[in-house]
């Protein structure tokens, strides 16, 4: 198989193992969707093993020169079983842990550790990096609910609790900081940030601010440019091998025909983009949008915002829609 080909099965399969529990790699951590004929897939995913053997053994060598990603070294370390480094241990985002660092969590209990786990079941983000959403199966001796937050005021609580009751059955109630005044609006028409859920309106919502208002992207532009780069390689039929949202595709209308079904809905934003502007534009546009200083607007993913605070705040319309009544009218307080 080609060398490229070769790597990226390695780098994920890599991955995979060096984010679960595991002692050994085995052909469980091989990816599934190898793009390869189905007859051929298990004989490559054999024929790999030895191929990970050379790369696991040059990554941990101390000699070795290349660049050694952080679950590789924890991986490393933890197959080492160190002991429990303290008495009491607290896991902040416990709900964004992978395998790999609850087993060793796991050990350290057996050694007479108290493991106190702290996060929030509803914000899970990082599953397509390994994690499972530890809070959503662990059992403890005592679980106890922070409901007072600090960063809104009692309108946008009212909105949570009724997502959070509704979407999720969660009884518990979240409470407003009553210094905060906190307004919500159906239109705002200058807000200091604008939230997507995708890279792809964050593109959007660029293109259709740019010229009336100095705009930045949170996190820097580089994502939103790997992107459009990877739409680029895939038309000229390569793997995107520097934009993991689509990695998955071999070619554009692989891509393009994945977006017609019900799992790549996502997409159609992405597909509408370069098709009106083009890729040259939108790099265009990226470039110039890293240059703004003293931005008026600034544009980010849900995921990249997390952390971060902001006077007047926009959600972007590809948002999925609350809970909807007969007359598709959003009924929070149902």
């Amino acid at each position: 198989c080609a060398a490229p080909f070769l790597a990226r099965v390695l780098i994920q399969s890599l991955q995979c193992f060096c984010q679960s529990d595991d002692d050994t790699f085995s052909l469980k951590h091989v990816p599934d969707t190898l793009h390869i004929e189905e007859e051929d897939e298990e004989a490559f995913r054999y024929a790999i093993s030895p191929y990970f053997k050379k790369t696991w053994a040059l990554l941990t060598s101390t000699d070795c020169t290349l660049p050694v990603p952080h679950d590789l070294y924890l991986k490393h370390w933890a197959l080492s079983r160190p002991r429990a480094p303290k008495p009491i241990i607290f896991l902040d985002e416990a709900q964004d842990a992978n395998p790999l660092l609850l087993g060793l969590l796991s050990r350290w209990q057996a050694q007479g550790a108290q493991i106190v786990y702290v996060g929030d079941r509803y914000q899970q983000i990082y599953s397509w990096r390994g994690a499972v959403n530890a809070l959503a199966t662990l059992e403890t001796d005592h679980t106890v609910f922070l409901t007072q937050s600090f960063r809104y005021g009692e309108a946008i609580a009212q909105v949570a609790n009724a997502v959070l009751r509704i979407h999720r059955q969660v009884t518990s109630q979240i409470r407003g900081f009553e210094r905060i005044e906190s307004v919500l609006e159906e239109e705002m028409l200058e807000p200091d940030a604008i939230l997507c859920r995708t890279n792809a309106v964050v593109i959007a919502e660029l293109m259709h601010h740019i010229d009336t208002r100095r705009c930045q992207v949170a996190g820097g532009v580089q994502e939103l440019t790997a992107l459009v780069k990877g739409v680029q390689e895939l038309k000229q039929g390569k793997k995107p091998m520097g934009c993991p949202e689509l990695s998955a595709f071999s070619t554009w209308t692989e891509l393009e025909l994945h977006a017609d079904t019900e799992l790549g809905q996502d997409l159609k934003p992405l597909i509408k983009l370069v098709e009106t502007y083009g890729e040259e534009t939108l790099l265009d546009l990226l470039e110039r949008v890293e240059r703004v200083e003293d931005p008026e607007l600034y544009l980010s993913t849900a995921h990249k915002s997390k952390g971060l605070e902001w006077e007047r705040v926009q959600l972007a319309g590809d948002f999925p829609a609350p809970y909807l009544g007969e007359d598709r009218n959003p009924r929070w307080n149902e």
